[in-house]
């Protein structure tokens, strides 16, 4: 199950067209929501993750001063990186952050 501060892959275009992101893209979770699935059933949900795009080891973070974005994604098109991965990409992100 993916959840917050997970990175993954993208590996699906089709959940993500005209998103701004493709297929291999590696971005970082930062969040869930659960959204309506139709507005005839405002009972039935879905769940969404909220993501920000990782470029190199940097985590491009949405500011005022820049053009970064936050992403709202079909959690399916979404792959967890290993947990080697994980680690490094999380201590980068400590390192960027100075955490």
């Amino acid at each position: 199950m993916i959840k917050s501060m997970d990175f993954c892959r993208i590996v699906s275009d089709k959940k993500v067209k005209g998103s701004g992101l493709r297929m291999g893209d590696l971005v970082l979770v930062t969040g869930t929501s659960l959204v309506p699935a139709s507005k005839k059933d405002p009972y039935l949900q879905r769940t969404l993750t909220t993501v920000i795009k990782v470029k190199g080891d940097q985590l491009l973070m949405p500011k005022q001063n820049n053009d970064e974005m936050a992403y709202l994604l079909d959690p399916r098109s979404l792959e967890k990186v290993n947990d080697k991965d994980q680690e490094t990409l999380t201590d980068n992100i400590k390192k960027q952050f100075g955490g």
